[in-house]
C-alpha cells in the first residue's frame, strides 16, 4: 500500500504540472448547466438527482460538494481532478499488478506500472480531466477499480468483509454511470477464467450475480421514478444491439485507442471510420471475435500465461467499451467523446504493456518508452487546445460590459476550441447567459440571447459583420477552417420567434430579425475580446451607414 501511495504523489505531481494551465477551462457547456441547478434547487435537488434523467446520485452529490465549496475557483476544481486521475492509475497499477502475477507473468510490477503510466498520460485523457462534468467518469472508474480489487482478494481469501466492500463500491458506481452495468460480466469472466482460482462457479454466484441483481435494481429504481428503465440517452438507443453497430464501433474504438486513429487528418480518419462500419466489415469481426471466444472456452488451459492474459484482458476493455458501443462514435473534431473510452482505456493501456514485453522480454520498456514519446505531442496537443479554450473564455467573459443594458443579442459564439468546448449551448440554446448569471455580471432582468455558433481554430479567429438591412446582417469567416454549430451539430438553417438564421451557399450567415427592439444591443466575438454593432435594428435608421465597432 505505501508503494501505491507513492506512486500516487508521483502521478499527481506529474498531471499537475500537465495539466497546471488549464484551470477553469472546465466551466463550459454542460457542467454550467449542472451548476444552475446547484445554484437553484439546492440541496433538495439532490434528493432526485437534480432531475437528472438518470440517477446519478453520486455524480451529483460530488459535483454539489464540490461547487459549494470551490465555485468558480478553476484551480480547486483542477486539483481535485488531478488527483482523482492519479487515483485512478494507481489504483490500476495495483490491481492489475496483482492480476498479472495471479496468472503467472514475469515482471508483473513492471508491466503494471507502465501500463498506469500510458493511460496516466493517454492524449484521450484530457476531456475527462478538464471538462468538470465529466467528474461521475473518474469517480465510476475509481470505484469500479476498487471493486475489482476486492474480487480479487476474495477470491484468494474469500473474507466475508472483501465481499462486502465489493458490493458496496459497485452499488455506489451504479449510481454514479452507466459504465459500471457491464461490470458484472467482467467480474464474471475473470472468476470463471483467471488462473489461480478455485470454486469458481461457487464465486461467480457469490459475486457477479448479486452485481446483476444490483444493476437490475437500479434499473427498477429508475423505471419507477423516471419512466424508463435506462436514462441519459433513452432505453432506445442503450438497448440497441444491432450487431454491425457494436462491431463497428468495438473496432473504431480499438482504432482510436491503439493507432491513435483520431489525429490523423480528418479526411484520413473519416476513410477508415467509413471502412470500419461496413456490413462485411462489420460482420466479418463479429465471426472473428465468436471464433476466438470459442476456442478460449475449448483450449483456455492450454494457453501459456501471456496469451490468456493477454486474451482477457482484451475481454475487459470490451466489456468496459459495452454500454457505449451503441452510441454516436464521435471524430468529426478532436476530444469530443474521449471520455467514453476513459474507463476502457485502462486495460487497453495494460494490453499494450503486456504485449511489448510478451514480444521483447527484458527489452520491453524501449517500445513503451518510444511509446510514451510518441504519445507526448498528442497529449501536448489537446492540452493546448483546453488552455487556448480556457484564455477566450477568461477573455469573453473579462470584456463583457453590457450588465446593464435590458437585452443582449449575442450574433455568435465559439462551440469549440479546436474540439475543447467552449460555449456550447444547451437545451434552451443560452448557456452563455446561464454562466453570466451565475457570475453574478448581469441583472435577472436582462435577456441575453445566444443565437449561432461555429469551430475555433486559433485564439484570434474573427469575423466580418456586414449590415445588409436595417434588420438583417451577413456574417462571413475572417479566415480559413471554420464552419457554423448549432446545439452541437454542424448548423442549418432555422427560425424562432425572435430571429431566421439562413446559411449561404458559401458558408455565410444571414440572421434576420423580423421585430424591432429598442434598445437592444447587438454583440459578436472576435478572438477574445467582443465587439458591438452600432445603429442596428433601429427602425429611425436608414439601413445604409451602419458601423462596425
Amino acid at each position: 500500500m505505501n508503494t501505491t501511495i507513492r506512486l500516487f504523489a508521483f502521478f499527481f505531481l506529474l498531471v499537475w504540472l500537465l495539466f497546471r494551465n488549464t484551470e477553469g477551462a472546465g466551466f463550459v457547456t454542460d457542467h454550467i448547466g449542472w451548476l444552475q441547478q446547484y445554484e437553484t434547487q439546492g440541496p433538495a435537488g439532490l434528493l432526485h438527482a437534480f432531475g437528472d434523467k438518470s440517477f446519478h446520485f453520486v455524480y451529483h452529490l460530488a459535483g454539489f460538494l464540490l461547487w459549494k465549496a470551490a465555485g468558480f475557483r478553476g484551480e480547486v476544481w483542477m486539483l481535485i481532478f488531478a488527483a482523482l486521475h492519479a487515483a485512478v492509475a494507481s489504483v490500476a497499477a495495483l490491481v492489475f499488478s496483482q492480476f498479472l502475477q495471479n496468472e503467472g507473468i514475469q515482471r508483473a510490477r513492471t508491466i503494471a506500472f507502465f501500463g498506469s503510466f500510458l493511460f496516466l498520460v493517454s492524449p484521450y485523457a484530457t476531456e475527462v480531466l478538464v471538462w468538470y462534468a465529466c467528474i461521475h467518469y473518474l469517480l465510476c472508474s475509481l470505484l469500479l477499480l476498487g471493486a475489482f480489487y476486492f474480487v480479487q482478494q476474495y477470491a484468494q481469501r474469500q473474507r466475508t468483509k472483501d465481499a462486502f466492500s465489493f458490493y458496496l463500491l459497485f452499488l455506489t458506481a451504479t449510481f454514479t454511470l452507466e459504465i459500471s452495468f457491464s461490470f458484472p460480466l467482467l467480474v464474471a469472466s475473470y472468476l470463471l477464467w483467471a488462473k489461480n482460482i478455485h470454486q469458481r462457479m461457487r464465486l461467480t454466484l457469490q459475486l457477479a450475480l448479486p452485481a446483476v441483481a444490483i444493476v437490475v435494481f437500479y434499473l427498477g429504481v429508475n423505471q419507477y421514478w423516471q419512466g424508463s428503465a435506462i436514462g441519459h440517452y433513452g432505453a432506445a438507443t442503450h438497448l440497441n444491439f444491432s450487431i454491425p453497430l457494436l462491431a463497428g464501433n468495438l473496432c473504431k474504438y480499438s482504432a482510436k485507442l491503439f493507432a491513435y486513429t483520431q489525429f490523423l487528418s480528418y479526411d484520413n480518419r473519416q476513410s477508415i471510420y467509413l471502412f470500419l462500419e461496413k456490413q462485411e466489415v462489420t460482420y466479418g469481426v463479429f465471426f472473428v471475435l465468436m471464433l476466438v471466444a470459442f476456442m478460449w472456452l475449448t483450449r483456455f488451459k492450454k494457453w501459456t500465461a501471456p496469451v490468456r492474459s493477454s486474451a482477457l484482458l482484451f475481454f475487459f476493455f470490451v466489456c468496459a467499451l459495452l454500454p457505449v458501443l451503441n452510441l454516436y462514435f464521435s471524430y468529426i473534431v478532436p476530444i469530443e467523446g474521449d471520455r467514453l473510452s476513459y474507463f476502457a482505456s485502462l486495460f487497453a493501456s495494460q494490453l499494450v504493456a503486456l504485449l511489448c514485453f510478451s514480444a521483447f522480454r527484458s527489452w520491453g520498456y524501449l517500445p513503451l518508452i518510444f511509446l510514451l514519446l510518441f504519445q507526448k505531442p498528442l497529449l501536448d496537443k489537446n492540452i493546448t487546445a483546453w488552455e487556448e479554450s480556457g484564455r477566450v473564455h477568461r477573455g469573453l467573459l473579462d470584456s463583457y460590459r453590457w450588465q446593464n443594458a435590458a437585452q443582449v443579442f449575442v450574433l455568435q459564439l465559439p462551440d469549440n476550441f479546436r474540439g475543447a468546448y467552449l460555449y456550447r449551448d444547451d437545451v434552451q440554446g443560452n448557456v452563455f447567459n446561464t454562466e453570466l448569471r451565475l457570475r453574478h455580471m448581469i441583472s435577472p432582468s436582462q435577456k441575453v440571447t445566444q443565437i449561432i455558433a461555429y469551430n475555433m481554430q486559433e485564439r484570434n479567429d474573427s469575423i466580418r459583420v456586414e449590415p445588409i438591412s436595417d434588420n438583417e446582417v451577413k456574417i462571413t469567416f475572417a479566415q480559413y477552417g471554420n464552419w457554423w454549430w448549432q446545439k452541437g451539430v454542424g448548423a442549418s438553417s432555422f427560425t424562432t420567434e425572435a430571429y431566421e438564421v439562413r446559411i449561404g451557399e458559401w458558408n455565410e450567415c444571414f440572421i434576420k430579425f423580423p421585430h424591432h427592439y429598442p434598445g437592444a444591443v447587438f454583440i459578436y466575438q472576435n478572438g477574445t475580446a467582443w465587439r458591438e454593432l452600432k445603429n442596428f435594428n433601429n427602425a429611425q435608421v436608414p439601413a445604409v451607414g451602419y458601423t462596425c465597432g
